[in-house]
């Protein structure tokens, strides 16, 4: 995003994000997919309890960004911030705005806005079902991503052989744990 040199003179003069990414527009939508990813992927797998809440904070700068995303283009790639909002839901804890059926229902409907992109439902098969306890829906998820012909598929090509191959080290995992039988 701090190749846009609005929004990196912005940021650099004191700005809040959520005031910075006014500076964003249609050129910068796969920028603000990745920082916004990256977030969300740190916040839920890489900090604990009490480093989650001491950075709830990422989380509002994240949520801005996907509110400017939807802003300029709640259809681009096939609405990836559908599956954003999701992840966004689930990963909150419901005292910040947490909401895991709001997540599902995003979740699904990713699922649903992009059949030929793998990221939702690889997403909702790693994430969302596991957390539920429902092992059998997320098989079928990682199943479905696993057997995927990657010809003609949405997405990057590099990404979608990464969803297809963790699909299937996932369900190799949950076949030695007996977790989704």
């Amino acid at each position: 995003m701090a190749s846009n040199p609005e929004f990196l003179r912005r940021m650099q003069s004191g700005q809040p994000m959520e005031k910075s990414i006014e500076a964003l527009g249609a050129a910068d939508m796969r920028a603000m997919q990745f920082w916004s990813t990256s977030v969300f992927y740190i916040y839920r797998d890489c900090l604990g309890f009490y480093g989650r809440i001491l950075n709830y904070r990422l989380m509002e700068r994240a949520k801005a960004v996907l509110e400017r995303m939807d802003a300029i283009d709640p259809a681009w790639e096939d609405h990836a911030t559908t599956f954003s909002w999701g992840i966004y839901y689930l990963a909150m804890p419901s005292s910040l705005g947490g909401d895991k059926a709001k997540a599902g229902v995003l979740l699904d409907r990713a699922v649903d806005m992009g059949p030929r992109r793998l990221l939702p439902r690889w997403g909702r098969g790693k994430y969302y079902h596991p957390e539920r306890g429902d092992w059998k829906a997320a098989r079928a998820d990682l199943e479905a991503v696993s057997a995927a012909d990657l010809s003609g598929l949405g997405g990057h090509p590099a990404w979608n052989r990464y969803f297809k191959a963790e699909a299937a080290r996932l369900l190799s995992e949950f076949g030695r744990s007996g977790a989704a039988r």
